[in-house]
């Protein structure tokens, strides 16, 4: 035997004498679990950092959102739009007195 290999394991996969052994299925996702987390320890602060990542990109979207709805509305004094006098369905007293169309 080799010297790294020299341990006699019963559950060692490569061995001749467990070759074509049938094995549990947990011991298949253990192995599917490690390749993929692999054997650290885990991360206590996970949780926290998802939470902060949210709140920062939450915080950068409300502030896009502010600043853009803000540049838009810039010109709204001047629009005709929202002149009342431009718009017939509205009754205005002009002068202060009451409006003739009553």
């Amino acid at each position: 035997m080799q010297p790294l290999l020299s341990r006699n394991n019963d559950r060692d996969a490569d061995s001749e004498h467990n070759k074509y052994k049938r094995r549990p299925a947990r011991e298949w996702l253990r192995g599917i679990w490690k390749a993929k987390y692999g054997n650290s320890a885990p991360d206590h602060f996970t949780g926290y950092k998802r939470v902060l990542v949210i709140a920062v990109f939450f915080i950068l979207v409300l502030v896009t959102v502010i600043v853009v709805l803000t540049r838009a509305g810039i010109g709204a004094e001047n629009d005709p739009l929202l002149d009342p006098m431009n718009n017939p369905n509205i009754r205005v007293a002009v002068g202060g007195g009451v409006a003739d169309s009553i």
